[in-house]
C-alpha cells in the first residue's frame, strides 16, 4: 500500500474513533453521571459534553495533536493542521450519523 493510501486509511480510522468516543461520551447511559457532574460544574462545558458534533471538535483536535495527520502541505503548517482538524470533524460527523441511526435509533425503541 502506498503512503497516501495508508495515510487516508489512518485518517478514516481516526475519524471513526473520534465519532465512537463522541457518541459514547455524549449520548450513552454509562457516561450520564460524568455529563451530569460536568454540567453541575459548568453549564457551558456541560453542553459541550452533551453534543456529539461539539465534542467531535475537541476529539479531532486531540487526535490531530497526537497523530499529526497532514494532507495539505502549504507554507503554513498550522493551517495544514487546522484543515486536518475540520476534515476529521466532517468525517466524524458522518460516522456519528451512521452510529446513531443504526444503534441509537434501536436503543430509543425500549
Amino acid at each position: 500500500m502506498d503512503t497516501l493510501a495508508a495515510d487516508i486509511m489512518a485518517f478514516v480510522a481516526l475519524s471513526a474513533a473520534v465519532a465512537a468516543v463522541s457518541v459514547t461520551i455524549t449520548l450513552s447511559k454509562i457516561a450520564l453521571p460524568f455529563r451530569s457532574w460536568v454540567k453541575s460544574k459548568s453549564p457551558f462545558v456541560g453542553d459541550l459534553v452533551s453534543c456529539p458534533y461539539c465534542f467531535s471538535h475537541w476529539g479531532s483536535l486531540i487526535a490531530v495533536l497526537l497523530f499529526q495527520p497532514r494532507f495539505v502541505h502549504s507554507p503554513w503548517w498550522l493551517l495544514d493542521y487546522l484543515v486536518s482538524i475540520f476534515a476529521m470533524v466532517t468525517y466524524a460527523a458522518v460516522f456519528v450519523y451512521i452510529i446513531f441511526h443504526t444503534y441509537g435509533s434501536q436503543s430509543h425503541k425500549n
